[in-house]
């Protein structure tokens, strides 16, 4: 015979299911939506039909005015923007993926190691956007061709993870895109409910 203290939280486990449930779906739109955007205002330059060019980087790639952006960085000797050659690309899926059964597996299970191991993935995701989205900056900053039409010095090309940086005639806008404030929000939904239950 089963009393009535001796059943399981049912409200509680579903209460933390739909918390990680949204979690989930906050990492797949995030997944999806740009992680990261930059916007150059080339107008003053006169060498491209386009006034802005735009890029943009999710989990499913680099899309954008890649082909224009690459001429435009030419220009400084900074080699061109090849993503396929982005292996931080190639692990954001799995690391997308964790971010999503990890915490549904802990609303389900609830074992410490899983609450734990999601909030790994859901904070790393967006940090590690961050930390290497500006390395990648950095890189295209310190391995440019001394050859280049217009050398500069380091500290004139390396473009800030957020902010705004004018290169000649050029003003170039860097900043979060959609899909890493979802990622900060499903980081943040996460840690609140987690630390309470």
């Amino acid at each position: 015979m089963t009393l009535p203290g001796d059943r399981p939280d049912y409200t509680c486990q579903m209460a933390r299911v739909s918390v990680a449930a949204a979690t989930a779906v906050l990492v797949a739109a995030g997944f999806f939506l740009p992680v990261w955007e930059l916007e150059a205002d080339v107008r003053g330059l006169g060498m491209f039909r386009e006034g802005f060019l735009r890029l943009q980087i999710s989990g499913t790639g680099v899309a954008g005015d890649v082909q224009s952006f690459n001429r435009f960085s030419g220009q400084f000797g900074i080699r061109p923007l090849r993503p396929e050659q982005f292996l931080e690309l190639r692990a954001y899926p799995v690391a997308a993926a964790a971010a999503v059964a990890l915490p549904l597996a802990w609303a389900i299970q609830g074992r410490l190691w899983q609450r734990r191991l999601a909030l790994v993935f859901l904070w790393g995701l967006p940090a590690g956007a961050v930390g290497l989205t500006q390395l990648r900056l950095a890189l295209m900053a310190y391995t440019r061709d001394p050859m280049a039409p217009y050398y500069m010095d380091v500290s004139a090309l390396l473009l800030p993870v957020f902010g705004v940086k004018k290169i000649l005639g050029a003003t170039l806008y860097t900043r979060p895109g959609a899909g890493f404030l979802c990622l900060v929000v499903a980081a943040l939904v996460f840690t609140l409910v987690a630390r309470r239950s």
